[in-house]
């Protein structure tokens, strides 16, 4: 029943639970490398899923999937990829894209698979059909470590233990879009293997916007009485093109033409990692991982020239000579080598008399980045707006960039769940991180890109659960959890003109050439302190059962951050990192599921006020209000731009008999402020209805047809927006006479899709 384990907060799984049958008990890991404790006695909300609602429900991304899927979580589609999105989980940020602080942490078995660079997650390179659970927990949960501000993500791939057989997955439609896997696993009750193969290639609904990725997973793994141990292996490689979002001007006459481009991302990833489980006794256990992680990117960005070839001296270039002021390509590599290990003991206890579980463990993380940047003049396809081939060979070298970071993590935590009776849980957590950011300029240009940094914390949290009765939980907590600035955001953030300034001088420079800005992912400038972010949450809620056919589960929840982290617009490309004092994300979520007859169905609400509280001064120098020096005034209770404050989720399956399924969804979505209008001072971005139908079809106990139709009505809406530079400067036809420096992402039009599913 796909639509009860989809939406509510773990409600049928609470149900489960608070209907104290044995064998349905379900567990949840209250940490990385958790064998999982009772959802009954966790005291905040979790939503999760498994692989037969991802296959049900054949997402694009495991990032669609979670948007419709999940209360509180929606999409801004920044970069205009399905497999690029930033997504949002209560007004906090996970996304493959630079330039956005990063408010949630995911893992992969146990592993931390934020990149270290800007401790972005790249969905392009999290195969669905490996999948075999996903557990969303919400507010600051310490035992997660680093980022975990908002909520924190587990997902755990498939082994041969619990997949056993042959699968295929095969579907094509619009947009030249075709996915294929092919899974198969075993076991001989102590060994097991399995091994999946996924990929999905397209030619995009927007112009020139062709991508395709490719993920292989294996494991190889035993168990026995004493314990467990799986050996794990991912390839991924991908070729993305996400060309970006639009002038409106553009939109009104062609939702899929593209500004300028391309935009491409190509990643190349390994990962190898090791877990295991030993059961020292009948209530004790050790269990960890160690992995070691690596990915290659690569980026070409065409875009428009901001230069004046006539104030280049000769030393400025280097290459061809060959010039031009019509557009420029940013070129970029960066490799990003993660290892780490986890470890922790889990015991059962008796604490002054009460049962007690206490989880013990340490933890170490070091990310290693390289990365090089050059800036090429180009001219400019004056029908297609790319750049492609254009390149005129010459680079300018001041904005070149070479340098290397190093990101060390440590951590030790605990958590214990003591028992004060048959209905009361008390859970007391607390982590101790500390982290080091060095960063090193390797051209022996940039000097003032050289820094260490170094952040420490310890992150306390309590929380009660109450069993009332059979039908109804109740849960209360307090938490808090923190993250320390990426190298990225410490390589580019607002203070560094005074930095830029100074070395300026002291070279006989003018301090008025001095440009505050940074190009992002392809340029970094100085290294001044940012201050860690400390996250503060509190979680009220309820869950459990209304009938026998009927779950429900509520959750009121407050985050406030000090020393939250801004990316600062001062283009459509470019931007600085800010500390702002203070922020809260706050709200309500409500959620039903339930059954009738032949109809599973569920509906879920959520309120996600997210503000700035305090007064302060932002860069946003193409705002309408913007004075003198660029900047725009924010008064506390403004709304963080991006964040729709109401969402709306429904769904239904219907089966007209044993082989035909029909399935709706509907997401509805308030408006959101532009990103550069944090001030609110400008027009929202209009909210939006999308309806989604699905048929599936049992041609027989092993194959299945099943087709999909995205937005069904063929709704034109957007998902994000931001303030740019004025797209006229971009002087090519049809582009040259706009005026309005607002960008939007435009959303798909309407699809179809067919696909054949195969199990033996």
């Amino acid at each position: 029943m796909r639509t009860f384990r989809l939406l509510a907060p773990g409600l049928l799984l609470a149900s489960a639970a608070l209907a104290q049958d044995a064998e349905e008990v379900v567990v949840i890991g209250v940490a990385p490398a958790d064998s999982g404790m009772e959802l009954r006695k966790i005291p905040y909300p979790v939503q999760t899923a498994d692989a037969e609602d991802l296959a049900n429900a054949a997402a694009t991304s495991l990032a669609d999937f979670l948007r419709g899927a999940f209360g509180s979580v929606s999409l801004n589609d920044a970069q205009n990829n399905p497999l690029q999105p930033d997504l949002r989980y209560r007004g906090f940020t996970v996304s493959p894209l630079l330039g956005l602080a990063q408010g949630m942490t995911v893992y992969q078995n146990g592993i931390r698979i934020n990149e270290p660079l800007g401790d972005t997650v790249n969905w392009d390179l999290l195969p669905q059909s490996a999948i075999d659970s996903i557990a969303l927990t919400g507010g600051a949960t310490p035992l997660f470590g680093l980022n975990s501000l908002g909520g924190s993500m587990a997902i755990d791939m498939k082994d041969g233990f619990g997949y056993e057989g042959f699968g295929a997955d095969l579907s094509a439609g619009s947009f030249g879009r075709s996915r294929g896997s092919l899974e198969f696993g075993g076991n001989n009750g102590s060994f097991a293997y399995y091994l999946n193969l996924e990929d999905f290639r397209e030619d995009g609904w927007r112009d020139h916007s062709e991508s395709d990725a490719f993920n292989a997973y294996g494991t190889l793994g035993w168990r026995g009485d004493t314990g467990q141990v799986n050996l794990n292996y991912q390839h991924g490689e991908s070729d993305l093109i996400g060309n970006g979002s639009s002038p409106v001007e553009l939109l009104e006459i062609n939702r899929a033409a593209i500004f300028t481009g391309p935009d491409i991302t190509a990643n190349d990833m390994d990962m190898v990692s090791l877990e295991f489980r030993r059961v020292i006794s009948a209530r004790s256990s050790i269990g960890g991982n160690v992995f070691l992680r690596r990915n290659d990117t690569s980026a070409f960005n065409g875009d428009a020239s901001e230069y004046d070839l006539e104030e280049f001296e000769e030393d400025d270039l280097s290459g061809t000579g060959i010039l031009s002021d019509e557009a420029i390509n940013n070129l970029s590599d960066r490799s990003q080598e993660t290892r780490g290990a986890d470890f922790q003991w889990t015991a059962a206890t008796n604490l002054f008399g009460f049962s007690n579980r206490v989880v013990v463990g340490a933890a170490w993380h070091r990310g290693e980045s390289n990365f090089d940047s050059v800036v090429e003049l180009a001219e400019i396809d004056p029908h297609s707006r790319l750049t492609t081939g254009l390149g005129t060979g010459t680079f300018v070298d001041e904005d070149a960039t070479l340098i290397t970071t190093e990101t060390e993590s440590s951590s030790i935590y605990f958590t214990s769940t003591t028992d004060l009776g048959n209905a009361l849980a008390l859970t007391i957590s607390a982590r101790s991180n500390h982290t080091d950011v060095n960063l090193r300029d390797l051209s022996g240009e940039r000097p003032e890109l050289n820094g260490n940094h170094g952040f420490s914390r310890v992150n306390p949290a309590i929380g009660l659960t109450w069993q009332a009765n059979d039908e109804h939980n109740f849960f209360a907590s307090l938490s808090e959890s923190n993250r320390a600035p990426t190298p990225i955001e410490l390589a580019c953030n607002e203070y560094v003109y005074d930095l830029a300034v100074e070395y300026a001088i002291a070279d006989g420079e003018e301090a008025d050439d001095v440009e505050l800005e940074c190009r992002l992912p392809n340029a970094f400038l100085a290294d001044p302190p940012l201050e860690d972010v400390v996250a503060r949450g509190l979680e009220l809620g309820a869950r459990g059962m209304l009938d026998d056919n009927t779950s429900y589960g509520l959750s009121l929840f407050r985050t406030d951050s000090e020393n939250d982290i801004l990316f600062q617009t001062t283009g459509r490309a470019t931007g600085l990192f800010a500390n702002v004092d203070r922020t809260r994300r706050e709200g309500i979520e409500g959620n039903l599921a339930g059954q009738m007859g032949s109809l599973d169905w569920f509906a879920a609400y959520s309120y996600v006020s997210a503000t700035f509280e305090d007064d302060f001064q932002v860069l946003s120098p193409n705002h309408d209000f913007a004075n003198d020096e660029g900047e725009i005034t924010v008064r506390a209770g403004d709304s963080i731009p991006g964040i729709p404050a109401h969402q709306f989720k429904l769904g239904a399956d219907f089966a007209l008999d044993d082989r035909l399924t029909l399935a709706l969804d509907l997401i509805a979505n308030s408006g959101q402020y532009l990103r550069g209008d944090e001030s609110n001072e400008l027009d929202e971005i209009d909210g939006y209805t999308l309806v989604n139908l699905g048929a599936r079809y049992r041609l027989n106990d092993r194959l299945l047809l099943y087709a999909q139709v995205h937005n069904l009505f063929n709704t034109k809406f957007e998902t994000f927006g931001l303030l740019g530079e004025e797209p006229g400067e971009v002087e090519v036809p049809l582009i040259e006479d706009f005026e309005v420096p607002i960008f939007l992402g435009a959303a798909p039009p309407r699809a179809g899709f067919l696909g054949l599913r195969y199990r033996f």
